[in-house]
């Protein structure tokens, strides 16, 4: 049964998986979505080191958590930036950094779901951090499949059926065969990948567990 308190990791895990992907719509990825993509994912992350009253030594965990944030972000950035890079690939340079922000995207929101969990409640932890790690994974293929693709698609279908009869498709079932068959291949992909958003968001709730620790002293 969900608590109210451990609603809201779900909801912003939905949130960030859909924030991840282009924001115009039939229009090419720009750098900008990239930064975009990782403003989204970042910044849940830091809030909930900085507002989480059960790490000891905030500013410190902050300045772990922050510092590998920043240089992700570079690291996506340059390569969004700087297409050359990839030389015969460049054109996909922006859609490679994209990627690789929808594989973070589980493991960003199992960090945000330790946000004030407490060692006692492991089992709870547990199932929350991969219960996020799967919606941030669904919030990505909502965004990056369901309305570039599978809306479209059902239209063209929609198109084609109310057609006049006698009138030529001029190669419009063609075209639609093509279009399902991507469809459907991207969406077995989309499912496989829930395999690898469970444990990933899991992943996530134990950097965020480490940094809950309190350090032993030393006599």
């Amino acid at each position: 049964m969900c608590t109210s308190a451990s609603r809201w990791p779900l909801v912003v895990a939905l949130l960030m998986g859909g924030a991840v992907g282009p924001y115009m719509y039939l229009s090419s990825p720009r750098p900008l979505d990239v930064a975009l993509t990782i403003a989204a994912l970042a910044l849940p992350m830091l809030f909930s080191v900085a507002l989480d009253a059960a790490i000891p030594h905030r500013p410190a965990a902050l300045a772990k958590v922050g510092v590998p944030i920043l240089i992700i972000a570079a690291v996506l950035l340059a390569n969004a930036m700087n297409p050359a890079i990839w030389q015969s690939y460049a054109s996909s340079a922006v859609l490679f950094s994209l990627f690789a922000a929808m594989v973070l995207a589980p493991l960003c929101a199992g960090f945000v779901s330790g946000a004030g969990a407490t060692p006692a409640a492991y089992a709870d932890r547990k199932s929350l951090a991969w219960r996020c790690g799967a919606l941030a994974w669904l919030g990505v293929g909502i965004h990056n499949l369901v309305i570039p693709y599978v809306i479209p698609l059902i239209g063209l279908v929609a198109f084609l059926v109310t057609r006049t009869p006698g009138t030529p498709v001029h190669g419009g079932f063609f075209g639609m065969y093509i279009l399902a068959s991507l469809v459907i291949t991207l969406f077995i992909l989309f499912v496989t990948g829930f395999g690898l958003a469970i444990p990933i968001g899991l992943g996530g709730e134990a950097l965020h567990a480490r940094l809950r620790r309190v350090p032993v002293a030393v006599a």
